[in-house]
């Protein structure tokens, strides 16, 4: 049993290595949404992928999407 204090490592990880990751571009757009269409989907203008510091114990950091210019009502459809 983990710690309360410790994150999932699992989830941390996951949650890193999101859409903008080099590695898992190739499903982009069969498997997930691109980071700008994710955010689009949510109702922003655009996304771009920013290095942060990763929550991920194999990374120090990594590329998130992050979500910008709200628009809209958020549109599960595109």
């Amino acid at each position: 049993m983990s710690s309360p204090n410790k994150g999932n490592p699992a989830k941390d990880c996951w949650d890193t290595w999101s859409r903008c990751t080099e590695w898992s571009s190739p499903g982009t757009g069969i498997l997930w949404k691109s980071c700008e269409n994710q955010c689009k989907s949510k109702g922003y203008a655009t996304g771009t992928c920013k290095e942060v510091t990763s929550t991920c114990p194999l990374t120090n950091t990594a590329k998130q999407c992050q979500c910008s210019g709200k628009v809209s009502e958020p549109n599960p459809r595109q």
